[in-house]
């Protein structure tokens, strides 16, 4: 079963993806409320197990990728607890009615599919258009990685900073502004922050620092086909490691 991440037209959704103001409830917070909803209906007790993550598809009629968005939205706001091989667990206390505040949050997902329509053309354009003074601010991000690695993965600055300045480079004021807005809407949010806690990060940290150094030497290189390829494979890479979280999470 498909379903659509947002519940918005798509010049619609990008207006309020970058902050018009409108009140807005995602697909996953929309679904996310029913669970509660439910929960109550069938007098499910805090510390008791929700239904299973295939019966919840089934009984609201979305994917079950959809449910486990919607479930670490939940997680995110104290609502329940997920518990690998014994599915979600209802917790108790006021997180349970505090949904709005992530409802006009963009998805994970959602963030990641148009940064994977964006970025690429960010990079072609950059390895046609980049100087060295664009370089060396990459590598700098790049060691800023490095450094907030081996402090523990607390932050991710460097991270940012590397595919802002690829925009930069690009010479198209609009990709720049649309890839900031992207990363302060990752950065703000409840959900990223929620799904980075169940990563390895020891893991998923380093393969972005190496595929860093890949697009950056596409780049050096005038290789506007190749750096486009390796900025999708390295978006690509994001986008199955938040998969991976979601499958654990059904396991």
């Amino acid at each position: 079963m498909s379903d659509n991440l947002a519940d918005t037209t798509p010049f619609g959704s990008l207006a309020g993806a970058l902050g018009d103001g409108l009140p807005r409830q995602r697909l996953y917070a929309r679904i996310a409320t029913r669970i509660v909803g439910l929960a109550e209906a069938e007098g499910i007790a805090p510390g008791a197990r929700l239904p299973s993550e295939t019966d919840l598809a089934e009984r609201l009629g979305v994917s079950r990728a959809t449910v486990r968005e919607a479930l670490v939205a939940l997680e995110a706001v104290g609502a329940v607890t997920i518990r690998r091989g014994a599915g979600a667990v209802l917790s108790g206390g006021a997180g349970r009615l505090n949904l709005r505040g992530i409802g006009g949050e963009p998805g994970a997902l959602e963030i990641l599919e148009l940064r994977r329509v964006v970025e690429p053309e960010s990079a072609r354009l950059a390895a046609r258009r980049g100087n060295d003074e664009n370089w060396a601010r990459m590598e700098d991000a790049i060691r800023r990685m490095v450094e907030e690695n081996r402090a523990g993965f607390r932050t991710e600055d460097g991270d940012r900073e590397f595919h802002v300045e690829v925009a930069r480079a690009s010479g198209n004021g609009l990709i720049l502004s649309l890839v900031r807005d992207l990363w302060q809407m990752r950065e703000a949010g409840l959900l990223w922050a929620q799904i980075q806690s169940r990563m390895s990060l020891t893991d998923t940290r380093p393969k972005a620092v190496f595929q860093h150094m890949q697009i950056l030497q596409r780049l050096r290189d005038r290789e506007e086909e190749a750096a486009a390829e390796a900025m999708r494979a390295h978006v690509e890479t994001t986008i199955g490691q938040v998969r991976d979280v979601f499958a654990v999470m059904g396991a």
